[in-house]
């Protein structure tokens, strides 16, 4: 194997490279193989200003060159240095390379070498003025940043005097991670008992995640955000108790979880029914008869309610898994069939597969992709509430959403998941056919939020029906592009300069392509192929509305109004309303009136 080194002449062209064999860099030892050398890292280990490079071999071998600034002998090759942590990183034997960073980590304008295993739990070597590595040392208390297999390691990054590891997730999703020792009520108390009959109370001043497994469990969280997840094990003979602890009204307490991480092990699918403080399993061909009463019990009170839980706890088909008390939220994982229902507070559900109905409160739904070969479909159900809303928030890109159209009183939507299945999301009852026959109304609206920042509004309040017998089209409905929402970029733009972003509201003059463009410095930025721009469906007009970046705007053939500051009025009138930055409004065809506004 041979070193190179070329430099750049002041003509601007590349000087004839020098070349040496790196067996005349080790006098004393015999270097690996060039197949040995898995991976290389480039950093300024001693900070004279100039990359060094460190080959790496899977029996974790540091082999370091210098960079010595003499043209003759431009590296200088160090002691062969061992670390086992990198090892441990072969087996099995696959390897992920992002799983080894060099980046000064202390300020010392040295690089120092991160290395981070597969759990998560990672180790620094701080570089030395000497070019060498010192010890690998492991905070006592540290983040579990990008377990393998759960998140994709991108790179490290500097903000704000603070060291990040940015990694994305398979839903698209970018997790920022500090490196900071994280405080007590940022820890996170992991609990798993295993089998037999376990009580535990968790740790107050921290975040508890128990595990529930077999056995009767009665956990009872803190004053955090408390997790438990259900494993899929057989239910108890004796239900589990799973508190979420009262938090002692501590805002920070309002978001303990119910999780089916797990399909159960009988075939069967999971109620999690947080208004009855119930979770169990029943047989997937009686879910409406569960619904159904779950839907009585919630217009019962007293006496008459209690007497309705037990006779659906009785039934044949329904095995009681646990009693929930002071829980906010219930999941299912994306490819578990789950059955939630929410209490009168505010709600998040989320699921990939079955059924979910919110009750009365502002409710969240995050509607989780699908990542298997195989179709879903989603039903949400909310309160007959014209005038409120409930956020569904999806885990895809807006070019995911196939169609949106009207069934009956039912929306449906087909989203586009990975390998090529689909989910149907229907939106139950979300308009009531008059009594005439020709009109119907909204009963509950949804707005939807997309993975890559557009937030979907503007369903009709009212449809009638044409003279032919058909319903109008739901669509257009608006688009609104909002940065701080959109996951696909979270990690570029948190790094940026407000100063250097721009977003570009791409619409064609004739029928095409809508798009939003973002970019840093000129250069466009997304998780996308390519960086590709977000992609607006044709069934989306996209809202002319300024971002709090410099925006451009530009009208299509229709009338638009271009204004600097809001006017009243709704989205739907594709005015071009500036909010922030350095931001362009251009018309293109049609009438445009322009609102100026007054900056001091």
């Amino acid at each position: 194997m041979k070193a190179d080194d070329a430099l750049a002449a002041a003509a601007g062209i590349f000087e004839p490279a020098q070349s040496m064999a790196l067996s005349t860099l080790y006098p004393a030892s015999v270097p690996a193989s060039v197949a040995a050398y898995l991976h290389r890292v480039v950093g300024d280990i001693d900070g004279d200003g100039d990359d060094d490079i460190v080959s790496i071999t899977k029996t974790g071998d540091l082999y370091t060159l210098l960079s010595s600034g003499n043209r003759q002998m431009p590296f200088i090759a160090k002691a062969v240095q061992h670390h086992d942590g990198i090892k441990q990183l072969f087996t099995p034997e696959k390897f992920n390379n992002a799983q080894i960073q060099l980046h000064d980590m202390n300020g010392d304008h040295r690089a120092d070498l991160v290395v981070i295993q597969d759990d998560g739990s990672y180790t620094i070597a701080e570089g030395q003025a000497d070019g060498t590595f010192g010890p690998a040392k492991a905070a006592s208390r540290q983040n579990r940043f990008a377990p393998r297999g759960a998140s994709q390691i991108v790179n490290i990054i500097d903000e704000n005097g603070e060291k990040f590891l940015v990694s994305l997730r398979p839903t698209g999703e970018a997790v920022r991670a500090p490196f900071r020792r994280p405080s007590e009520a940022d820890s996170i108390n992991k609990v798993n008992m295993g089998e037999g009959n376990d009580r535990v109370l968790g740790r107050r001043d921290r975040k508890n995640d128990f595990d529930i497994g077999g056995g009767t469990k009665q956990f009872t969280g803190g004053s955090q955000a408390d997790s438990f997840r259900l494993l899929g094990q057989a239910a108890p003979t004796t239900p589990h108790v799973l508190d979420g602890g009262q938090g002692a009204g501590s805002d920070r307490d309002q978001g303990d979880t119910v999780i089916a991480s797990r399909q159960p092990m009988n075939g069967k699918s999971t109620l999690l029914a947080l208004d009855i403080g119930l979770a169990a399993y029943y047989r997937e061909g009686q879910r409406q008869d569960v619904i159904d009463r779950l839907a009585r019990i919630a217009q019962l009170t007293g006496q008459a309610r209690e007497e309705a839980i037990t006779q659906l706890n009785a039934l044949a088909h329904v095995k009681t898994l646990a009693r929930l008390s002071h829980i906010e939220h219930a999941y299912g994982q994306s490819d578990v069939s789950v059955l939630l229902t929410g209490d009168a507070g505010n709600n998040t559900l989320g699921l990939g597969r079955g059924y979910a109905a919110g009750g009365k409160g502002t409710d969240s739904y995050h509607i989780l992709r699908n990542q298997s070969a195989t179709r879903a479909q989603i039903t949400l159900k909310e309160q007959v509430e014209p005038q409120a809303h409930s956020n569904v928030l999806l885990d895809y890109d807006a070019e995911d959403i196939a169609s949106i159209r009207l069934a009956g009183e039912e929306v449906w939507l087909q989203l586009r998941g990975d390998n090529g299945a689909h989910t149907e999301l229907r939106l139950e009852n979300m308009y009531r056919l008059h009594a005439d026959g020709q009109q119907k109304s909204l009963q509950h609206a949804y707005v939807l939020h997309t993975r890559d920042g557009l937030r979907i509004t503007g369903w009709p309040q009212t449809l009638r029906r044409a003279a032919d017998g058909h319903w109008p089209s739901l669509t257009p409905l608006t688009a609104h592009y909002i940065p701080e929402h959109d996951q696909s970029r979270q990690a570029f733009l948190r790094a940026a300069r407000p100063e250097d972003i721009q977003v570009e509201f791409i619409t064609p003059s004739r029928e095409g392509e809508k798009q939003v463009k973002v970019t840093i410095k000129g250069k466009p930025v997304s998780r996308h192929e390519n960086n590709s721009p977000t992609r607006v469906p044709h069934f989306l007009q996209l809202a002319q509305v300024g971002t709090k970046f410099s925006t451009h705007l530009q009208g299509d053939k229709r009338n638009n109004t271009l204004s600097t500051t809001p006017l009243p009025g709704d989205e739907e009138n594709n005015r071009l309303w500036h909010q922030h930055g350095k931001d362009t409004l251009k018309g293109k065809g049609g009438r445009q009136v322009s609102y100026p506004g007054w900056r001091p």
